[in-house]
């Protein structure tokens, strides 16, 4: 079991690490920010990608392979990778970097080669990636002229919109299923209230009733089941730390303090979910959920993701 995410030190600035089985492995030196979003094994090699603050207090896209860092910038602009996937000899990471002029440009890099999605006219985020064969699926959103966040796909750099627009709506994970292509993320209704919300092939599917806000981050298939993590409000509107499988939710949090989860891996019978809870102080702890029991991995910093070798 692998586990992304960062540890604040004792000087206040965010390690990037991963665990492995528990045990954490520093992947930055600790004298600058950074941060670790994604997690791949294959062959035991340990794929990880986040950012890091270099000198300048720029934060520069970062590919970990075996511990030993790669940017994935020097372009002088922010940068950020926030997912990754292997795909036969290629590894493929999505996330952004801004243009000269300050807009994010939503992108993946395919072994280490930038791939623009966006044109720099407005802002947009890519969070997530998959592939199969030669073609790839990104999922993010984009702002429009109007300022909403649009929920989008992009299909081996073809944008498909999956709302219209007039509200704000975010895009955050793409799996595939068979034939099936689902996006994980959220819509809103016209009160503002966040949807937690599954696309098939573009097609909403909404989790949550509109009444409390919600979100999912991530999907995962095990068998003929569907996992979505990530959170619901509790009856006292803090964030509770959930995980539906194929539909229903099973909050591991009791509501008190805000919670959430961003991946599920099914081991052994299983239900496995890094995420944070936060204590009564108001710190992130980072912590994984163990079929509901909430392991701490550390008591201030989040577990981002899990990968399972």
């Amino acid at each position: 079991m692998y586990i992304s995410g960062y540890v604040v030190n004792g000087a206040g600035l965010g390690v990037a690490h991963y665990w492995k089985d528990e045990r954490p492995v520093p992947l930055s030196d600790g004298t600058t920010q950074a941060g670790a979003y994604t997690i791949a094994v294959a062959g035991g090699v340990v794929h990880v990608a986040g950012y890091v603050k270099n000198g300048g207090g720029v934060m520069v896209a970062t590919h970990w392979v075996n511990g030993v860092a790669q940017a994935l910038s020097a372009s002088g602009t922010p940068s950020r990778a926030r997912n990754l996937v292997l795909n036969g000899p290629d590894v493929l990471i999505a996330g952004e970097e801004n243009n000269a002029a300050g807009i994010t440009v939503a992108r993946y890099w395919r072994n280490g080669v930038a791939v623009p999605l966006t044109d720099g006219t407005h802002n947009a985020h890519a969070y997530s990636i998959a592939a199969a064969g030669s073609d790839v699926w990104v999922v993010g959103f984009e702002d429009n002229a109007a300022g909403f966040s649009v929920a989008t796909l992009w299909k081996n750099g073809v944008a498909t919109r999956l709302t219209d627009g007039t509200r704000n709506a975010r895009g955050y994970g793409v799996g595939l299923s068979g034939a099936d292509v689902y996006v994980a993320g959220y819509d809103n209704t016209a009160a503002g209230i966040r949807v937690a919300t599954l696309w098939k092939n573009g097609l909403a599917v909404p989790l949550t009733d509109g009444t409390v806000h919600a979100d999912v981050f991530t999907l995962s298939f095990y068998g003929t089941d569907r996992y979505a993590a990530g959170y619901l409000t509790g009856g006292a509107g803090a964030w509770m730390a959930t995980v539906w499988k194929n539909g229903v939710p099973t909050p591991f949090t009791s509501g008190a303090t805000d919670a959430e989860v961003f991946g599920a891996a099914v081991v052994g019978g299983e239900v496995l979910a890094p995420g944070y809870e936060l204590d009564a102080a108001g710190l992130l702890v980072g912590k994984y959920w163990r079929n509901g029991r909430a392991v701490v991995l550390a008591p201030q910093g989040e577990a981002t993701a899990i990968a399972v070798d």
